[in-house]
């Protein structure tokens, strides 16, 4: 009969779907439209009757999504049933705004580090490009509210771009603010590197020159920062003179002229 040649054709589906770990969907837009890609070349393409592609998108729904859906299962027949699920799906989670403002909420919120914020940037600007969204998140208040958080000389130098864009009549992108925190932290890992390199110079140095004055006269150097680089990471040496010592030089310093 033709109920027993589907359930046969959805068996021999489910036996022939590749045995991947699909992900789940929570009802975040932001993963609305690769969930359904990855759904459908995996489940909806191998399994034939809309029964069994119901049942298993109900297991990987979680949370919200879940919530959603979970009715459809009482819908007859199962056809309407998971063509009502998908809807219901797209309708809450799958909008063109609801996935912009989905992403404009990730990205205003606290990031470990820049690295992190511009990793996300760009997986942002991948995704919206790839909707046809990039502009809608391209709106000033969007990239105001993103570039509240920055810190402030990271703040100074998206300024001057967004001052760029006014004198040439048109408004900054998302795009050029993801390059302006990119660049920003390969500056900063630079920085880093070139003043670990020269701590490192200063180090073998010091190995080759002999003892300082002051190790010489046995009292301990002391290496310590030097409050105008530190942002760079570049070590600078001042002796520290002990109290005592300090001391008996002011005594000296004091006393009545010998005659």
């Amino acid at each position: 009969t033709a109920a027993l040649a589907s359930t046969l054709a959805s068996l021999v589906g489910s036996m022939q779907a590749p045995k991947v770990e699909l992900a789940t969907f929570d009802g975040d837009p932001r993963s609305y439209t690769p969930f359904m890609a990855a759904f459908e070349d995996n489940v909806e393409r191998y399994v034939t009757d809309d029964a069994g592609r119901l049942a298993r998108l109900l297991q990987l729904c979680r949370g919200e999504a879940a919530t959603l859906i979970q009715g459809c299962r009482h819908i007859p027949p199962p056809t309407a049933a998971y063509r009502r699920a998908r809807d219901l799906l797209r309708g809450h989670f799958g909008s063109r705004m609801d996935i912009v403002d989905a992403w404009v909420r990730h990205l205003t919120k606290p990031h470990p580090t820049l690295s992190d914020l511009s990793l996300e940037l760009r997986a942002c600007i991948e995704a919206l490009d790839g909707l046809g969204a990039l502009r809608e998140a391209g709106h000033r208040t969007h990239l105001d509210r993103i570039a509240d958080r920055f810190p402030e000389q990271l703040h100074k130098k998206w300024r001057k771009v967004t001052l760029r864009a006014r004198q040439r009549d048109e408004n900054p992108t998302l795009t050029e603010l993801a390059d302006v925190v990119a660049n920003y932290v390969e500056e900063q890992k630079e920085d880093r590197r070139h003043g670990k390199a020269l701590y490192q110079h200063d180090r073998s140095r010091s190995r080759h020159d002999g003892p300082r004055r002051d190790e010489a006269r046995g009292r301990p150097h002391h290496q310590t920062h030097v409050p105008g680089y530190l942002g760079r990471g570049e070590m600078a040496t001042r002796p520290r003179v002990p109290a005592a010592h300090a001391r008996r030089l002011a005594g000296k310093d004091n006393s009545p002229a010998s005659s």
